[in-house]
C-alpha cells in the first residue's frame, strides 16, 4: 500500500520520540492482516499531554510578559530571538490544543485512508515513490526528524551561555542575573543548580511541543495531503482507462470528498492559519537576523537561526505546497470527467440515455477538492 509501505515509517519514528518523551496521542496496532490502525492513547496519557500544555500555557505567558518588559534594555538579537521563540511556542501550544480537542478526527482520517487503499490493492500494492516525490518525502522527513534535536540543543547551549535574557524562562529567579556583570564563575551552587533545572525542564517541554509540531506538520498535515494527491492522481488515471464496466468508478471521487472534508475539519481553521504565519514570521525574522548580525553571532545563535530558516521554508514550500496540489490535481480530474469522459461515454452509447442524463447531473454535482 502507499501509505503503509511508503509514509507511515516516517510516522511510526515521529510516535516513538513521542513516547520516549513521556507521551503521545495515539499509536498503531496492526490487525491479523498486518495493516496498521491508528488508536487513540490511554486516558493516563491524554491527561498527561493535557497537563503538558497547562505547563506549556503558563511558559508562553511568562516568555510573553518577559519579552515585552525587556524589549527596551535587551540587545536586538536578543529581543528578535525571544520574539521567535515565544511565536513558535505559541502556535505549538495552539497545534497541540487544536489536536487533542480533533483527535478522534485525525484517527478517523488514517483508518479511512487505510481503509481506501485496502478496497484497491490493485492500484497501490507496492506502487513506487520515484522521482521528484520520493525526494520530496525524503526531504521533509529528514527537515521533521532534525528539527527538534538541533534548534532545541542550540536552544539550550545559548540558555546556558547566556542565562540572564528574556529568552530565558524565569531568569527572575536567579539572583546573579541582577549584577551589573553576570559570570558563571562568580555564581552560587544554588543559582547554577537552579539554572541547570530550568534548562533541563525547559529543554523536555519545548522537545516535546516541537516534536509534536513536528509530527502534525509532517505526519498529519503532509502526509495525509500526499495521500490525497495521489489518490486523485490514481483515480485520473483509472478513469482514463475506461471500459464498459468503468461508470461506476466515478463514484469513488465521493469518497475522496468525505475524506477532504475530514482532513479539513482538523486543519482548515487554527491549524493552518496558524502554521502560515508562523513560518511567515520565521523567515522574515531569521533571514533579518542573519543579514543584519549574522557576522557577529554565537555559533548557537547562528545553528538556531539557520535551523529554524531552513524548516520554515521547507514547511511552505512542500507542505503548502501539497495543498494546492490536492485542488490542482481534482480540478485536472474534474475537467477530464466533463470534458472527455462523458462526451466519450456519449459517443459510444455506453449506458442508457436516461442513465447519462443522471451521470451527467451527478459529475456537475462534483467540486474540486481543497484545503
Amino acid at each position: 500500500m502507499l501509505l503503509t509501505q511508503k509514509f507511515v515509517k516516517g510516522f511510526q519514528i515521529h510516535l516513538k520520540i513521542q513516547q520516549f518523551l513521556g507521551t503521545y496521542p495515539f499509536f498503531f496496532n496492526r490487525d491479523s492482516s498486518c495493516v496498521p490502525k491508528l488508536v487513540v492513547a490511554s486516558d493516563t496519557s491524554i491527561k498527561w499531554r493535557w497537563l503538558k500544555l497547562a505547563f506549556s500555557i503558563i511558559l508562553v505567558s511568562t516568555l510573553w510578559i518577559q519579552v515585552a518588559l525587556a524589549k527596551e534594555t535587551e540587545q536586538l538579537v536578543t529581543t528578535l530571538e525571544s520574539t521567535m521563540n515565544v511565536s513558535a511556542i505559541t502556535v505549538f501550544v495552539i497545534h497541540g490544543f487544536v489536536y487533542m480537542k480533533r483527535i478522534g478526527f485525525v484517527v478517523d482520517l488514517f483508518n479511512g485512508l487505510i481503509q481506501f487503499e485496502k478496497e484497491r490493492p490493485q492500484e497501490f500494492n507496492n506502487r513506487p515513490v520515484v522521482g521528484m516525490e520520493k525526494w520530496v518525502i525524503k526531504g521533509f522527513h529528514l527537515c521533521g526528524d532534525t528539527a527538534c534535536p538541533s534548534i532545541i540543543g542550540a536552544y539550550a547551549v545559548q540558555r546556558w551561555l547566556i542565562p540572564c535574557t528574556s529568552a530565558t524562562f524565569a531568569w527572575t529567579i536567579l539572583p546573579e542575573c541582577f549584577d551589573d556583570d553576570p559570570h558563571h564563575g562568580s555564581w552560587s551552587e544554588a543559582s547554577v543548580l537552579k539554572l541547570i533545572l530550568l534548562i533541563l525542564f525547559l529543554t523536555w517541554l519545548l522537545a516535546d511541543l516541537m516534536g509534536g509540531f513536528t509530527l502534525q506538520t509532517v505526519e498529519i498535515s503532509f502526509l495525509f495531503g500526499a495521500c490525497l494527491v495521489n489518490y486523485i492522481k490514481e483515480f485520473r488515471q483509472s478513469l482514463e482507462k475506461f471500459g464498459q464496466q468503468k461508470p461506476k468508478l466515478m463514484f469513488q471521487y465521493r469518497q475522496l470528498q468525505i475524506l477532504a472534508r475530514i482532513y479539513n475539519w482538523i486543519q482548515q481553521d487554527a491549524i493552518v492559519v496558524a502554521t502560515l504565519n508562523l513560518v511567515l514570521l520565521l523567515i522574515i525574522i531569521c533571514l533579518y537576523t542573519l543579514i543584519l548580525i549574522g557576522p557577529e553571532m554565537s555559533f548557537a545563535h547562528l545553528i538556531f537561526f539557520v535551523g529554524a530558516f531552513m524548516n520554515a521554508l521547507a514547511t511552505i514550500l512542500i507542505c503548502f505546497g501539497t495543498f494546492a496540489a490536492v485542488n490542482t490535481q481534482s480540478t485536472l480530474t474534474l475537467e477530464f470527467l466533463k470534458t472527455k469522459l462523458l462526451p466519450q461515454l456519449e459517443r459510444n452509447k455506453t449506458c442508457g440515455r436516461c442513465k447519462f442524463l443522471l451521470l451527467r447531473r451527478y459529475v456537475a454535482s462534483l467540486y474540486p477538492l481543497k484545503v
